[in-house]
């Protein structure tokens, strides 16, 4: 049985396919993206955001190991997700040891045309310089 329309995938889901720390819910989670159709189930921004700040903060996993689990998200074939910035904010993330927001914040304004990042964050202004 297929889903029959896009699906938001939820931070909570996302956790539990990655960590299988509920493996019930870890189930639900694969079976359904078993089921989806490619580029079916949408992961917005805000989503990923979230999981790297709950990887970090709760879970306590290093950088690395975070963006690795993030890039199987984003290039994941059923997944849709805004995969340019989101790389792109993840090399940030890891190379120049910001935030993961920050890193976004760089992502746009250096792939943006015509569109300047006003910050008081002196280290994301040197970031950006580069």
């Amino acid at each position: 049985m297929s889903i029959k329309k896009k699906t938001l995938v939820d931070t909570n889901v996302i956790l539990r396919f990655l960590l299988n720390d509920n493996p019930n819910q870890a189930q639900e989670a694969e079976d359904l993206f078993e089921k989806a159709e490619n580029n079916q189930l949408e992961i917005p921004d805000i989503i990923i955001a979230e999981l790297i700040f709950v990887l970090l903060s709760v879970y306590k996993l290093s950088r690395r190991d975070i963006v690795e689990k993030i890039r199987a998200v984003v290039e994941h074939p059923k997944f849709m997700v805004n995969k340019k910035i989101i790389n792109f904010a993840l090399d940030e993330f890891l190379s120049k040891n910001i935030s993961f927001v920050d890193g976004y914040l760089v992502a746009l304004a250096k792939t943006r045309r015509g569109i300047d990042l006003f910050t008081f964050d002196k280290k994301l202004m040197n970031v950006l310089k580069k």
